[in-house]
């Protein structure tokens, strides 16, 4: 995930983090160097496919509030 992400240089990041994925999601972060205002990080529980679905959802409201169009690219979605 790190190398995709240094080498599209996407404008925003959103991500579906667990609780055991959240510390490598923090560390991500911080290692590809994103500015507060171009990630979005979601906790879930990897077992709740309703929560996620609507974390989901929360975090393509975020990226078309911030200007991007539907017609996205690249998709990653890592829960667990």
């Amino acid at each position: 995930m790190r190398f995709s992400l240094e080498n599209q240089a996407p404008f925003y990041v959103g991500f579906l983090c667990s609780r055991i994925s959240e510390p490598y999601t923090e560390e991500l972060i911080h290692t590809v160097g994103f500015g507060d205002d171009k990630w979005i990080k979601k906790m879930v529980d990897p077992q709740n496919i309703i929560e996620i679905r609507l974390e989901t959802s929360l975090i393509i409201d975020w990226m078309l509030a911030k200007g991007l169009t539907p017609q996205i690219s690249c998709w990653t979605l890592r829960v667990g």
